[in-house]
């Protein structure tokens, strides 16, 4: 019969040379896991990292690897092609304004010097046509002036105020063309912004004509809308305007 002290200390002779073995490889003797760089494959033998030197194996969102002048680069999640890192000169912009985008935010001097709450008391007092009173807004905004507090202090909400700047900008535009007679351009002085709103999106001349054609038709905001839809799908078509001229009638 065995003795307990027996039992364990054969126990602990076996377990040495094991643990012992352990201890080696953890410390960076000869063992299995010796270099901490190398990685376990799937047939659990250690595989050196495929990256160089200098070189992060680690890709960060929003990152691209390096993997070497004038080749293609593919996103961390397969999106578009990344610019290569040796493509010389600048990448032109694609998007073009419309003619006369620049001339819609110059302000008046005058009214950009003014008092805020000289502004102030103009629009709520409106003394004044909407397309005048309009210019005040922009230079309001610029000065800290959000459109609640606006709202609060002249009685012209949100929505007024901002078809007012962009109906303003467009009766601006028509103005500046010089091919708008001021008998024609005062029928607008009137809940004009109603009609020229939809106009947004066209450029100058075409306001210009449209202008002409609402006043000479008295078309009101619905017919408005869907002139201004119609001239602009007229734009976005030119391989279907035979037989038709650029009226917008």
């Amino acid at each position: 019969m065995l003795l307990p002290q027996t039992c364990s200390g054969g126990l602990a002779s076996r377990q040495a040379p094991r643990q012992s073995h352990v201890a080696r490889s953890m410390a960076g003797g000869p063992g299995r896991f010796s270099d901490p760089s190398l990685i376990l494959g799937p047939n659990g033998r250690p595989q050196q990292p495929s990256n160089k030197p200098g070189q992060s194996s680690l890709i960060l969102p929003g990152q691209y690897n390096q993997g070497g002048a004038g080749r293609s680069q593919r996103s961390p999640i397969g999106l578009d092609d990344a610019p290569s890192s040796s493509s010389a000169g600048p990448v032109a912009n694609k998007y073009r304004p419309p003619p006369g985008f620049m001339n819609e935010n110059v302000q008046d001097p005058a009214l950009a010097q003014a008092d805020p709450q000289q502004l102030l008391n103009k629009l709520r007092a409106q003394s004044g046509h909407w397309h005048d009173l309009a210019k005040c807004l922009p230079i309001l905004y610029a000065k800290g002036f959000d459109t609640s507090t606006i709202a609060e202090i002249t009685g012209i909400n949100p929505v007024d105020q901002n078809r007012w700047v962009v109906a303003g900008t467009v009766y601006d535009s028509v103005v500046a063309t010089g091919k708008v007679e001021s008998e024609i351009l005062s029928r607008f002085d009137n809940r004009g912004d109603h009609l020229l709103y939809h106009f947004r999106f066209l450029p100058a001349e075409r306001r210009a004509t449209a202008a002409k054609y609402i006043v000479a038709n008295e078309l009101d905001e619905p017919a408005c809308e869907v002139l201004a839809r119609a001239m602009k799908e007229w734009e976005r078509r030119p391989g279907e305007r035979t037989g038709f001229s650029d009226s917008p009638g």
